[in-house]
């Protein structure tokens, strides 16, 4: 490929994020893939997870899930093909205006090496490769990956492990991986600490020199609360292998609320004072219409003082009651149809029992 020629126009600058995970990279990616044209206003395009969003689309591996076809491949040929997708969208940056493109992925923190002959040649081909990292303390590192990945998304055999069970520190140990690259680019690696940072999509905005009008700022991948928590752990330790999230939200199709009480839940739906008399305020015409109705009839007019909002304070006590008797009663109707079940004749070898699920369907479908 032809050299380029750097004093002809300035160089595109190309911003490498590498992660690590759990340090708001999902809310990142998730920011950037829903402000792909207003970003390109700002002279910027985001390339995806894969490349997936790259002009040349060429390779299997170019799908935002296809991050561990890419690893799978031999280095030589990943970097050759990497190397064609990403000189390509250099030439077409400069050719649209862009300044700036930037590629997301975590999974390239530590397994890098492929990608790091096209970095280094990106010079010669009118880039300047920037990569930048977010890190955290390491606790709290581990206590999130524990949450996500022991709980929520489960992937060792077995119940979910306790913290200190399933917790290896090495899993937290990003500062060898950092000094090499720092060593094979210097000058060219920006970290920067995911705790001082305070909100991470607008630092990693401003690190980049972008503003966020315009923008769809998205959060992802939020802590859940305790008794989300309680619930997933249960569910997921009767699961044998592993347990991904999207298990637990088929078994709960209703979703989490989002909130923390019962009384913040029916708060977030019960209307407000305010909601009240704004709602009364829209009906003032129609009001003035039966209030000249009333008076023909000798009645008074509708009244038009403040309605106060309804309490939205649960009696915790009678829930649980409530929801004890309800699982008494559902007990009594899976014993039930356990009965229907056998006395159809429906437990024999292959049939589908209350235990054994038929060949070839998940346990717990």
């Amino acid at each position: 490929m032809s050299s380029h020629d750097p004093t002809a126009t300035p160089p595109v600058r190309f911003i490498f994020h590498i992660g690590a995970g759990k340090t708001g990279t999902s809310s990142i990616q998730n920011t950037l893939r829903r402000s792909r044209e207003a970003l390109r206003r700002q002279g910027v395009g985001y390339l995806g997870l894969m490349l997936e969003h790259a002009p040349l689309q060429r390779f299997a591996w170019q799908k935002a899930s296809a991050s561990e076809v890419f690893h799978a491949l031999p280095e030589a040929q990943a970097t050759a093909e990497l190397r064609e997708v990403l000189f390509h969208a250099l030439a077409q940056a400069r050719a649209e205006g862009l300044h700036t493109l930037i590629w997301s992925n975590e999974s390239f923190f530590k397994r890098n090496h492929a990608v790091r002959p096209v970095l280094h040649q990106m010079a010669g081909q009118g880039g300047k490769a920037l990569l930048l990292a977010y890190v955290r303390r390491h606790d709290a590192w581990l206590r999130s990956a524990y949450v996500q990945w022991g709980i929520k998304h489960k992937t060792q055999p077995g119940p979910v492990q306790p913290f200190r069970q399933w917790m290896q520190p090495q899993m937290a140990h990003f500062g060898h991986t950092l000094s090499g690259l720092s060593q094979a680019f210097p000058g060219q690696l920006v970290v920067r600490n995911f705790d001082a940072a305070g909100d991470t999509v607008q630092d990693f905005l401003q690190v980049c020199g972008l503003t966020p009008q315009g923008l769809h700022i998205l959060r992802d991948n939020i802590s859940p609360e305790p008794e989300e928590l309680l619930l997933r752990s249960l569910y997921n330790s009767r699961v044998p292998g592993e347990a991904l999230p999207e298990r637990f939200d088929r078994a709960m199709p209703c979703g989490w609320s989002g909130a923390h009480t019962p009384a913040e839940h029916l708060g977030q739906l019960l209307p407000t004072a305010e909601d009240l008399a704004a709602a009364g305020q829209a009906c003032a015409q129609d009001r003035a219409l039966l209030d000249d109705l009333l008076a023909q009839q000798g009645q008074p007019p509708v009244a038009t003082t403040p309605l106060s909002a309804k309490s939205t304070q649960v009696d915790t006590q009678a829930l649980v009651l409530a929801l004890a008797e309800i699982v008494a009663a559902q007990a009594h109707k899976i014993e039930r149809l356990e009965q229907l079940v056998r006395r159809a004749g429906l437990t024999g070898p292959g049939r589908v029992t209350a235990d054994k699920p038929a060949a070839g369907q998940e346990p717990g479908a």
